[in-house]
Parts: structure tokens; C-alpha cells; sequence
């Protein structure tokens, strides 16, 4: 049973964009400063974008990306030097 197949009722669900390959989790990884943890691509190998929300609330919610949006994201907006101050 995944994440997916467990999620709470009070939480929606949307999925868009494309699975990660492997070739797009490679670059992802030589990319990255930063370990990233293999739970996150178990879910981008098996799901495209996802975004969680909380049913009745409006923009309160995540998003998780596919690999290529990662690095797109990152070198649009320098996403990862805020999560290096420390």
C-alpha cells in the first residue's frame, strides 16, 4: 500500500505534468546540492506533479514536483539557496 492509497478523506489530490524517468532523476541528482531523499523519488517515479490540498480550504496545501520541474524551478528562482541558510 502506498501513500496515495492511505490519504486522509479531508485532503484532495490532483495530479498533472509527466512521471520522472530515470534519465530526469539523474540529472536531478548531479544537479542538487543537497541529498535528496529516496522517499521523494519512490512518489515522482510512481505519481506526475502532485499537489495536496485540504478539501474546503483554498491555498493551503503542497506541492511536490517531478524532477525536471525541480531543477527548472531552481535555477528560475534560486530555490535551493534558501534551503542551505542555516
Amino acid at each position: 500500500m502506498n501513500f496515495f492509497d492511505e490519504i486522509n478523506k479531508k485532503y484532495k489530490v490532483f495530479e498533472f505534468g509527466e512521471i520522472s524517468s530515470v534519465n530526469s532523476i539523474m540529472k536531478l541528482k548531479d544537479f542538487s546540492p543537497i541529498q535528496i531523499p529516496e522517499e521523494y523519488f519512490e512518489i515522482i517515479t510512481e505519481r506526475k506533479e502532485i499537489e495536496i490540498n485540504i478539501r474546503d480550504i483554498e491555498y493551503i496545501g503542497i506541492s511536490i514536483w517531478n524532477a525536471i520541474c525541480c531543477i527548472e524551478m531552481n535555477t528560475e528562482y534560486y530555490i535551493q539557496k534558501y534551503t542551505l541558510m542555516n
